[in-house]
C-alpha cells in the first residue's frame, strides 16, 4: 500500500500531537516539576522563612487545587490503602463527609494516578490520561462523521487546551470535561447503529463524567447532547417514527444505566445536597462573564494568567479564560463559511448545528439577558456559574475547527485519492457496522447532479453567506478589542493589552494567508499551508498550556517545616489554630492535622461558632480563616469558644510575641558581626519568651530565604532556640525580639544565649560593648499561654485552658435559642459542663476519666469511668446525617450540643462509647451500581455471543 498525502497529514499530526505532550508536560511526567502550583506555598510562613519565595511564575489563582482537592485526595489515598474506607474527615471545619460523595471525583477514571504514584507526580499522569481521552473522544466522534483522523487529533489538541480545560487543571473539573467528546461520540453511534448494546459506550462515559466530581459539567454537555440527539434523529430519521422511538428509549436506557452505575456516590450526594444551605449560590446563575473575555479566545493572556497573582479582569480569571486559539477560531469560522469539496451525508447538517449552539452558548455565557434568564430557571443552571458552560464551548468550538480543518484538507485531495485514504468508515467500525451499510443507513436521499444554472446560484448565495458571515465575524472581532482596550485603560493596563496583542495579530495573519493559500494556491503550497495551519494551531495551544500551567518547583510540593513536625507530634486528637494564613491552615488535612477553619463545606451552625471568634472568619462561604486582628497572640489565651474548639495549638507570626519586655541594657558601642558569625551575651535568670537585640544599622538580606536571626539559649537542662526571619533585611536601627521556648527556665541561676544571623549579604552591627552585645528579654506574663516552639516564620503558643476534643461534662444546661446558646459559649460556659441544644437528662455533677481508643474519621470511641451520669462531648460539627452512638454497643441518642457539637448520655460506671458515621444513601447505591454493573456486563456478553454467531 503506498502511502497517500490524505495519510502522510495524519502521521505530521500525530508528530504535532508528540510535540505538543512534551511540550506541555513531558518534563512534568519525568518528575522534573509538578504541575500542581505548590510553588504558591512558599508565598506564606513559615514556608517562605524555611524555604524561601520561590519566585518562578506559580497560578495563585488554582488555590482550591492545593488546599482542597489535593488534601482531601491523599487522606482517601492514604486510609484506602490502610483498609479504612474514608466517609467523614475530622481535618477541618469541624469535620464533613468525605469520599462517600463525588466531590474530589476520586472515583472518576481519571483518578487512578492518585492511588498508583507518588502524589507529586500524580497531577502530569492525571493530565495525560486527560489528553488520551480527550483527543481520542475526538478523533472517534469526528472519524465516525467521515472526517480524517487528522482533523480528529487537531480538533482534540485543541480541546484539551481550551481556555476550561487550562484554567480548571488540577480540580476535578477538568477530569469531567475530559470526556465531553466520548459523550457525543456516544451518542452518535448509537444515533448511526441504532442497537441495544450502542447503550454501553453511552452508559460507560455518562458514569464516568458523574464519577468525576463536578455535576455542573456534566449536567451542561448532557443538556446539549440532548439537543444533539434529538436534532440528529429528526434530521435523519423524521419521517421513521419507529425508528425515533426505538433510538430515544435507547439513549434513556444508556443514561439510565450510566446514573445506576454510579448510585454508590450518586445517591449519597443527593442525599447530601437535601441537608445543605445553598442559598449563597442562589446568585450564581444572574453573573455572565464580561464580553471583554472573549478576547482569550485567541489571546490567552489578555486579561493576565493569574501567574504569582497577576489579572486584569473584571472577575475570577479562572471562571474567564475561553481560549481556543487564533487558528482555531478561524478554522471553525471556516467550517461555517466553505462548503465540503466532497461532502459525505453521514455529516450533513452537524455544522450549522454546531454553530447555532455555540453562538447560543455565547449569549448566554457573555452577554446573558433572556437566554441566560431562562437557563436559570433549569436544574444545574439555577445554581451554577454559567461561565462554566465554556467547557461546552470549547468542545463546540474544536469540533468546528475540526470539520475547518477536514475542509481545507478536501482542496489538497482532489483526484490524487488513492489507495489508503480511509474516509468512508468510522474507526472501530467491523463489518455491517458502518454508518451507511446495511440497516443503519442514514436517509440522505438520491438526488440528480445539479445544473450548471443551478451550481452557479448556489455559487452566488454561498459567496454572499461568505462575505456576509466575514463581514460579521470582523466587526464582532473589532467590537471585542474595543470593550477590552476600554476597560483595560480603567485598570490601567492598556500597554500590557498591546504588547498581548501582538503575537496572536501575527499570527492570524499568517493564518488568514495559508487559508488563501490552500484555498486557491498551486497544490504544493497548499500541502504546506496545511501544515504551517496545523503547526499554529498546536504551537499556541502548547504556549498558552505553559502560560496557565507553568509547573512549579517538587521541592515545594507540601514541605514539611519544623512547626509541622512539632504540631504532628504533639497534637493529638486536639486542634491548632493560626491567623493571616499563616501555617495556610486550609492545608492542614494534607498534613494529617485538625484546625477549626479551612477548606470545606461549613453547617452554619459551624460558621456560628467561627463568626463568634472572628466576625470576619468566613472569608467565602467554604474558606476560613481568622484574621491577625482578631486572633493573636494578645487575645488568644483568653478566648473561651476557642477552648470548646478543642483549639490546643495557636501558630502566630514569629514577630507575634506576648509577655512582658526587659529591653536590653544601654550600650554606646557596637559589636560588628559576619554571616553566621557568633555572638553571646548574659541573660537574667528566669523563664523567658524571648531575647531581643538591637541592630545597630541597616542589615541586607541575600536572596531565596533572606537573613535570619537565630538565639540558642543555654540553661542548666539543656539548650533551647529560636529562630527569627528578617527576609530581605532591616533598613534602619531596630530592636529585633527572636521566640525562645523557655518558660521552664529555672529561676535559680543565671543564663546565657549565643546570637548570629544567617543569609546576611553583608557584615551588620549590634549594640554591644566589648564585643559582647547588649541582650533584652521578654518574660511569660499572665496571657493564658505558653510558648513551647520557635522557629523561623512560625511560633507555636499552646493554650492553657484550652478543652480536649473528646471530654466529658459533669454539668449540662439546656438552651434551645441558638443566638444565645452562641453567645454563652462566647462568654464561656466552664470547662466541666455542656450546652445542650435540646432538652434532655441533666448531668449529675460527678467526675469522670475519658480513655480516647478511636479520635478521627468515621469512627470516634472512647472508655468512660464515670463516678455519676453525664455527658460525653465531641467538639466536631456532627449534628449531620450519618452519625450514629452506642454505649456497651447498644444504641443511645446522639444530643447536639454547643450549637454544632453532639454529646451522648453515659451513666455511671466503665462504659464503651462508640459514635459512628455511615454514608447516607450508600448502601442503596451499591446495591443500585452493583445490579447495574451485572446487567451492564450481561449485554456486553450477550452482544458478544450474538456477533461471534453472525457469519463473517
Amino acid at each position: 500500500m503506498r502511502w497517500t498525502r490524505s495519510s502522510w497529514i495524519d502521521r505530521v499530526m500525530y508528530v504535532l500531537l508528540a510535540l505538543f505532550v512534551v511540550a506541555t508536560i513531558g518534563q512534568a511526567l519525568v518528575g522534573g516539576t509538578t504541575l500542581l502550583d505548590v510553588n504558591a506555598l512558599t508565598h506564606f510562613q513559615p514556608f517562605q522563612a524555611l524555604y524561601g519565595q520561590n519566585t518562578a511564575p506559580s497560578n495563585l489563582c488554582r488555590g482550591d487545587t492545593i488546599d482542597s482537592v489535593m488534601p482531601g485526595l491523599k487522606e482517601i489515598r492514604s486510609r484506602l490503602l490502610l483498609g479504612d474506607f474514608p466517609g467523614w474527615s475530622s481535618s477541618e471545619a469541624g469535620g464533613s463527609p468525605l469520599a462517600g460523595i463525588p466531590n474530589l471525583g476520586q472515583f472518576g477514571p481519571l483518578a487512578l494516578p492518585y492511588y498508583l504514584l507518588p502524589l507529586w507526580l500524580t497531577p502530569a499522569f492525571v493530565k495525560l490520561g486527560e489528553f488520551v481521552v480527550a483527543i481520542g473522544g475526538m478523533v472517534l466522534y469526528l472519524r465516525r462523521l467521515r472526517l480524517s483522523t487528522a482533523s480528529g487529533v487537531l480538533a482534540g489538541i485543541v480541546f484539551a487546551s481550551s481556555g476550561f480545560m487550562l484554567a480548571w487543571t488540577n480540580w476535578p473539573q477538568t477530569r469531567v470535561a475530559a470526556f465531553i467528546p466520548l459523550l457525543f461520540w456516544a451518542v452518535e453511534r448509537l444515533i448511526q447503529r441504532r442497537r441495544v448494546v450502542d447503550a454501553l459506550p453511552l452508559a460507560a462515559v455518562t458514569a464516568s463524567m458523574l464519577l468525576g466530581g463536578f455535576p455542573a459539567v456534566t449536567g451542561m454537555t448532557l443538556y446539549c447532547a440532548g439537543l444533539y440527539f434529538i436534532f440528529r434523529m429528526v434530521f435523519l430519521y423524521r419521517t421513521r417514527w419507529r425508528t425515533l422511538l426505538a433510538a430515544t428509549v435507547i439513549a434513556v436506557l444508556g443514561l439510565v444505566l450510566g446514573a445506576a452505575l454510579s448510585a454508590f456516590q450518586l445517591l449519597p450526594f443527593a442525599r447530601r445536597l437535601s441537608t445543605m444551605d445553598l442559598d449563597y449560590r442562589d446568585s450564581y446563575s444572574a453573573g455572565h462573564s464580561a464580553m471583554s473575555s472573549l478576547l482569550t479566545t485567541m489571546v490567552p493572556d489578555a486579561e493576565g494568567v493569574c501567574a504569582n497573582g497577576g489579572s486584569f479582569g473584571s472577575s475570577n480569571p479562572i471562571e474567564n479564560l475561553a481560549f481556543i486559539g487564533v487558528a482555531a477560531v478561524l478554522l471553525a469560522l471556516v467550517a461555517v463559511m466553505l462548503r465540503a469539496r466532497r461532502p459525505d451525508p453521514t455529516a450533513r447538517g452537524i455544522v450549522g448545528f454546531l454553530a447555532v449552539v455555540t453562538a447560543f452558548v455565547i449569549v448566554a455565557g457573555w452577554y446573558g439577558g433572556e437566554v441566560l434568564s431562562l437557563l436559570a430557571h433549569l436544574p444545574v443552571f439555577s445554581q451554577n456559574p454559567i461561565p462554566r458552560i465554556r467547557s461546552v464551548l470549547g468542545f463546540l468550538l474544536a469540533a468546528l475547527a475540526g470539520f475547518g480543518f477536514d475542509r481545507l484538507l478536501g482542496f489538497t485531495r482532489d483526484e490524487d485519492d488513492g489507495p489508503g485514504h480511509d474516509r468512508g468508515r468510522g474507526v472501530g467500525d467491523g463489518p455491517g457496522e458502518g454508518a451507511g451499510t446495511g440497516s443503519t443507513a442514514v436517509n440522505t436521499g438520491s438526488k440528480d447532479a445539479p445544473t450548471a444554472a443551478a451550481r452557479r446560484s448556489l455559487f452566488s448565495a454561498h459567496l454572499i453567506w461568505t462575505l456576509a458571515l466575514s463581514l460579521a465575524a470582523v466587526v464582532f472581532a473589532v467590537y471585542i478589542v474595543k470593550v477590552a482596550r476600554d476597560e483595560a485603560r480603567v485598570s490601567l493596563v492598556t500597554t500590557h493589552l498591546r504588547s498581548t496583542l501582538i503575537v496572536p495579530a501575527i499570527l492570524l495573519a499568517v493564518c488568514l494567508l495559508a487559508i488563501v493559500a490552500v484555498r486557491f494556491a498551486a497544490r504544493w503550497v497548499r500541502y504546506l499551508a496545511v501544515v504551517l495551519i496545523a503547526t499554529i494551531t498546536v504551537g499556541q495551544s502548547a504556549s498558552a498550556f505553559r502560560q496557565w500551567v507553568p509547573g512549579s518547583d517538587p521541592a515545594d510540593f507540601y514541605p514539611v517545616t519544623s512547626t509541622h513536625r512539632f504540631l504532628q507530634q504533639s497534637l493529638g486528637f486536639d486542634r491548632f489554630a493560626g491567623s493571616g494564613l499563616i501555617m495556610y491552615p486550609a492545608t492542614s488535612e494534607y498534613y494529617g492535622l485538625l484546625t477549626p477553619t479551612g477548606h470545606a463545606f461549613t453547617t452554619n451552625a459551624w460558621k456560628a461558632l467561627l463568626q463568634a471568634v472572628d466576625p470576619t472568619a468566613q472569608i467565602t462561604a467554604t474558606f476560613s480563616d481568622f484574621s491577625t486582628k482578631a486572633v493573636n497572640a494578645s487575645n488568644v489565651g483568653h478566648t473561651p469558644l476557642l477552648d470548646q474548639l478543642a483549639v490546643r495549638y495557636f501558630v502566630a507570626a514569629d514577630f507575634d510575641i506576648a509577655g512582658k519586655q526587659a529591653p536590653a541594657p544601654p550600650t554606646g558601642g557596637k559589636v560588628t558581626l559576619a554571616t553566621d558569625q557568633v555572638a553571646r551575651c548574659p541573660l537574667p535568670a528566669g523563664p523567658l519568651r524571648a531575647v531581643t537585640v538591637n541592630f545597630a544599622g541597616a542589615l541586607a538580606g541575600s536572596t531565596g530565604v533572606g537573613a535570619t536571626v537565630h538565639v540558642r539559649v543555654h540553661t542548666a537542662s539543656g539548650d533551647i532556640t529560636g529562630a527569627r526571619s528578617l527576609g530581605a533585611g532591616l533598613t534602619a536601627p531596630a530592636p529585633i525580639s527572636v521566640a525562645v521556648p523557655g518558660e521552664d527556665v529555672s529561676a535559680a541561676a543565671a543564663t546565657s544565649a549565643e546570637v548570629w544571623v544567617s543569609g546576611a549579604r553583608a557584615p551588620f552591627a549590634l549594640a554591644g560593648d566589648g564585643g559582647v552585645p547588649a541582650c533584652g528579654t521578654v518574660t511569660p506574663s499572665a496571657d493564658g499561654l505558653k510558648l513551647v516552639a520557635s522557629d523561623a516564620g512560625a511560633i507555636v503558643y499552646q493554650r492553657l485552658t484550652s478543652l480536649p476534643r473528646i471530654r466529658w461534662a459533669s454539668t449540662s444546661q439546656v438552651q434551645t435559642d441558638a443566638t444565645t446558646r452562641v453567645a454563652e459559649l462566647k462568654s464561656g460556659i466552664g470547662p466541666t459542663s455542656v450546652l445542650l441544644d435540646t432538652s434532655a437528662p441533666a448531668a449529675e455533677d460527678k467526675p469522670a476519666t475519658v480513655k480516647v481508643t478511636a479520635g478521627v474519621g468515621d469512627r470516634l470511641a472512647a472508655t468512660v469511668d464515670a463516678t455519676g451520669a453525664g455527658y460525653l462531648v465531641v467538639a466536631d460539627s456532627m449534628q449531620q446525617a450519618g452519625w450514629a452512638a452506642t454505649v456497651d454497643g447498644r444504641p443511645t441518642e446522639l444530643v447536639p450540643a454547643n450549637n454544632a457539637m453532639v454529646a451522648v448520655r453515659v451513666p455511671a460506671g466503665v462504659h464503651q462509647v462508640e459514635m459512628t458515621y455511615t454514608v447516607p444513601g450508600q448502601r442503596s447505591g451499591l446495591l443500585i451500581s452493583g445490579a447495574s454493573l451485572l446487567a451492564f456486563a450481561g449485554v456486553l456478553l450477550w452482544w458478544r455471543r450474538a456477533r461471534r454467531a453472525q457469519p463473517r
